[in-house]
């Protein structure tokens, strides 16, 4: 029996979120308070490329259409991140944002 896949969505904005909800499919979920957010790094408007920079942790972010996202983590708006699974999600549209891989750098991986 195939189960129908979920349709993908890369992050949800909302009003004002206090955390960020960081959901990977191969790992780890992380739930950091905006209060600790220090920068927010791009790739100087390719849009494939950012990285959250926390007091105690960088979250590195690839992916594709990526300036919604820049700008809703910018303004503290950035309610949860995901990574898109091809095994569990549809396929996204091609101008929709779509998250390949979010790597989470502690300070006990440097």
């Amino acid at each position: 029996m195939q189960h129908k896949k979920r349709q993908y969505q890369a992050f949800d904005a909302k009003d004002r979120s206090k955390i960020i909800r960081i959901r990977r499919t191969d790992g780890t979920h992380h739930a950091p308070a905006n209060t600790y957010l220090l920068d927010v790094v791009s790739d100087g408007g390719k849009n494939r490329e950012l990285a959250i920079i926390y007091s105690f942790m960088v979250v590195k972010i690839r992916g594709r259409n990526l300036h919604h996202l820049q700008l809703a983590i910018e303004k503290r708006e950035c309610d949860f991140i995901q990574n898109y699974d091809p095994l569990i999600f549809a396929s996204p549209e091609p101008d929709e944002a779509v998250i390949d891989d979010i790597e989470v750098v502690t300070r006990e991986d440097i």
